[in-house]
């Protein structure tokens, strides 16, 4: 296959973008993990980030907490591998041959991994709600519109299909040349 060197560029900013997501994803983890220490050591630190709980000891608001920010990282760790994968779909652009079975694999497994992180969110959000109203740990967790999120698993998923098709097609065409 020949490279298209009109949209080099393109995908060039595009990998560039996408390199800079990463490294922002793992300042978030990074982030969001000494929080968590911090606030587990200093009960004070917790109080200003949460608010004071009520009904609920200080160890078991901590607890919640804690829940709520794993699940955060965890969302955050597949947000990586999700972009490895489209990083890996680029890779496959620039070298001019995007329709190989890996892209179909790929692109069905990112449909699978933005499902479960627009799933996710959604639940980390009910979560984050249901402390505040029970508890008043207030964590402020906002996932987005969740519709937006599951339009772009349903591209994905219909992408994964239109790649082994393509990659078929092609196998057909180079074995009746």
């Amino acid at each position: 296959m020949t490279r298209d060197t009109g949209t080099d560029w393109a995908v060039r900013i595009l990998r560039g973008a996408l390199m800079l997501f990463l490294l922002l994803i793992g300042f978030g983890v990074v982030a969001m993990a000494l929080i968590t220490v911090a606030a587990g050591v200093d009960p004070g630190l917790f109080a200003e980030i949460a608010g004071q709980p009520r009904d609920i000891s200080p160890t078991n608001a901590y607890l919640l907490f804690l829940a709520a920010m794993a699940g955060g990282i965890v969302l955050l760790l597949l947000a990586v591998d999700f972009v490895r994968k489209l990083l890996a779909v680029l890779n496959s652009v620039r070298a001019g041959d995007p329709f190989v079975p890996a892209n179909a694999v790929r692109l069905h497994a990112m449909a699978r991994l933005m499902l479960v992180i627009v799933v996710g969110g959604f639940v980390l959000e009910l979560y984050a709600h249901w402390i505040d109203k029970r508890h008043a740990v207030s964590i402020g967790i906002d996932s987005g519109n969740p519709a937006s999120g599951l339009l772009l698993v349903l591209v994905l998923f219909v992408l994964a299909r239109v790649f082994a098709q393509g990659t078929a097609m092609r196998d057909d065409l180079e074995g009746t040349v």
